[in-house]
């Protein structure tokens, strides 16, 4: 690492991380799933922004002819470059949250039936170790590792499992685990249906999410006919027309550039938007 790299980083952890906010950073990337250090990744967020700035800063100058201002452009997509791949991980995490909590009702299921038929909990936790259960059964996986190698407790692998995701349902899941682990077998076949309840729970959250999707997404089609379709033509239509009336002041190669660049990125813009409003359980 070169001294203006360490000079770069140690000023931006000082500006940009205060204590409170290197603890929140570190937290974040955990519960993004980023395996990185908060220096580490500090100092992987500074050496991009200031290549894509440099890079970006050097075509817009270029392009509009403005020689004498490189260093705003520059300093103007770094600041923006820099705030965006920081903020990453805080949004990273929730993403990574509501996919694990879709994946958790098939997992708690399985394990309740599990339970009922009075397998050991450790064999339980060992078969929700699988990657066919996602994000959830690699987390599972970690918990096992933490009890099998790492002479953790139960109860501290799982609480554990809770710490590593940004979920409140899954916290409470956590809970009804280590409370069916601590109980035992009280009652032959039902020891597991707290964990099936819970859910069960999940599940009906999910069919309501899809149902108000279902009525959004209407709308969302007749935006984004809207925006592919109709707005273009009535925008080439005006150009045709209007040209002979009116004094316009697109050319020919605008005229060619909006339809074809302009128009089609609006509607990858619509489609983006339209996925981030898709509930995860339905990607």
């Amino acid at each position: 690492m070169s001294g203006l790299e360490v000079a770069l980083k140690n000023g931006f952890l000082k500006v940009f991380c205060s204590a409170q906010r290197k603890e929140k950073l570190k937290k974040d990337l955990l519960q993004a799933g980023i395996d990185s250090s908060v220096d580490s990744f500090v100092s992987a967020v500074i050496l991009v922004a200031v290549l894509v700035s440099l890079f970006v800063s050097s075509v817009v100058s270029l392009w509009l002819s403005i020689v004498f201002f490189p260093v705003v452009f520059s300093l103007l997509f770094f600041a923006v470059y820099f705030f965006g791949l920081s903020f990453y991980p805080n949004r990273l995490k929730k993403i990574r949250g509501k996919k694990i909590e879709s994946e958790l009702p098939l997992l708690l299921r399985t394990m309740a039936i599990e339970i009922n038929v009075n397998l050991p909990f450790e064999k339980v936790l060992e078969n929700a170790a699988n990657p066919s259960f996602g994000e959830a059964g690699k987390e599972m996986g970690i918990v096992l590792l933490d009890i099998r190698v790492a002479g953790a407790s139960v109860q501290s692998a799982l609480n554990g499992f809770g710490e590593r995701v940004d979920s409140v349902y899954l916290k409470r899941c956590v809970r009804h685990m280590i409370s069916v682990y601590e109980q035992g077998k009280p009652d032959e076949g039902t020891a597991g249906e707290p964990l099936k309840a819970v859910a069960q729970e999940q599940l009906s959250k999910q069919k309501s999410e899809m149902t108000e999707y279902n009525g959004r997404l209407v709308v969302f089609s007749l935006v984004f006919i809207a925006v592919s379709a109709i707005v273009p033509a009535l925008f080439q239509a005006f150009i045709i027309v209007g040209s002979n009336f009116l004094y316009l002041s697109f050319t020919p190669m605008q005229a060619l550039l909006i339809p074809a660049v302009v128009f089609p990125l609006i509607d990858l813009g619509v489609l983006c938007f339209i996925r981030s409003k898709t509930p995860v359980f339905m990607k």
